[in-house]
């Protein structure tokens, strides 16, 4: 299974996140579609889910085992399809993640941007000034550090 960039920010191709995921359903749906066999292995050789997605769901090679295909369909209800599309919409969410952080990156730089020249014209202000823009900054550092 593919792994995400290491850098947050970094988005992958499209294709490289849908590719995978179609080649997994022509195949149930070569193999019986709803009425694929219990032992049937689904090939996947695509992106994980996010690691904030790994926290409530199985990664790929798992969620498509034969055990959690049972449990899935005789617990919760949930085909094959469900499992599949569950999957992209989960690549997605972290694609968008990852744009997401990108654009958050680029807003941070530009508020410590103007943080500094803001503390640079107010030094030697009173306390309540300087406590503000301390406090700003620890905010901004914690913001940036998600």
């Amino acid at each position: 299974m593919k792994k995400w960039p290491k850098d947050l920010t970094e988005v992958v191709y499209f294709d490289d996140l849908v590719q995978p995921v179609k080649k997994a359903l022509l195949f149930v749906l070569k193999k019986g579609g709803k009425k694929i066999a219990d032992d049937v292995v689904i090939p996947y050789k695509g992106y994980n889910i996010g690691r904030k997605d790994l926290v409530t769901s199985f990664d790929p090679v798992t969620k498509f085992s034969t055990e959690q295909r049972n449990y899935d369909r005789d617990e919760q209800g949930r085909d094959i399809f469900d499992l599949l599309i569950g999957l992209a919409v989960q690549l997605g969410i972290e694609q968008g993640r990852r744009w997401l952080r990108k654009d958050q990156e680029m807003a941070i730089k530009v508020l410590k941007n103007h943080l500094s020249r803001i503390e640079t014209k107010l030094e030697g202000s009173d306390e309540d000034v300087r406590y503000s823009l301390e406090r700003m900054r620890n905010e901004i550092e914690w913001i940036s550090s998600e």
